[in-house]
């Protein structure tokens, strides 16, 4: 068996202010409302009757950080998953306004290269979600559209 000792230890990152999480889901919050939209931010994907539709309502997604690539010197990438929700009470024809809206919400999470405090993530993921409807009562339905959106940085420190 080959043990072997690191005789210098190995740089740890310094710890956020803030997580990853909630770093990536305020920038888009913040990038979503400068286009007008109103913006839940919640633990999870939940629709409430008391929201002001249409919305978008930002979560994170239930896989959880990722291990993207690894590099020398104990470099590692994870990859932080959200989803973002675009949600509108029932219409049951087509509005071209709608498609224009979810192309602003997309290209928007995509084009983000830099968040507060110059961390820069090393790949974006935009993921269309097939869109679906909930039913809170039997007067009320919702159209839901969206995106899982993951943001991947390069991190130092041991996995």
């Amino acid at each position: 068996m080959n043990n072997r000792i690191y005789r210098k230890p190995r740089p740890i990152m310094a710890v956020n202010a803030a997580d990853r999480y909630t770093t990536i889901i305020d920038t888009v919050a913040e990038n979503l409302v400068a286009l007008t939209y109103t913006v839940y931010k919640r633990k999870g994907a939940v629709i409430r009757e008391s929201d002001v539709f249409p919305c978008v309502v930002i979560a994170p997604s239930e896989e959880g950080e990722e291990l993207g690539i690894e590099a020398f010197g104990g470099i590692s990438e994870y990859i932080y998953s959200i989803r973002v929700y675009y949600i509108q009470e029932y219409a049951r024809d087509l509005v071209y306004t709608d498609l224009d809206d979810r192309y602003k919400i997309r290209k928007e999470v995509f084009q983000i290269s830099q968040f507060p405090g110059t961390i820069s993530p090393s790949r974006v993921m935009v993921k269309g979600i097939q869109p679906f409807s909930v039913n809170s009562n039997p007067n009320t339905v919702y159209n839901v559209t969206g995106f899982r959106v993951s943001y991947g940085f390069m991190e130092q420190g041991l996995v």
